[in-house]
């Protein structure tokens, strides 16, 4: 995944309050031909879930999630 889309990304997690979700249009697939706010965004207060949830998109990851977090 190119820089400039995690940057993209980062930018609109901002506008997501810390333990909620929003979901936006994916600057990667641009929610297709319907244009949908396929990308779902969920923000954590150490990092940031994303998820475009078209079939043929494949955006998605994590970002800021340290190597020796604990998991639960």
């Amino acid at each position: 995944m190119n820089s400039g889309l995690l940057t993209e990304i980062e930018m609109m997690a901002l506008e997501v309050p810390v333990g909620t979700s929003k979901r936006f249009m994916c600057p990667s697939c641009l929610g297709g031909t319907s244009r949908e706010r396929s990308l779902s965004i969920t923000r954590f207060w150490d990092s940031v879930k994303f998820n475009c949830f078209r079939d043929n998109c494949p955006t998605g990851g994590i970002i800021g999630v340290r190597a020796d977090a604990p998991t639960f």
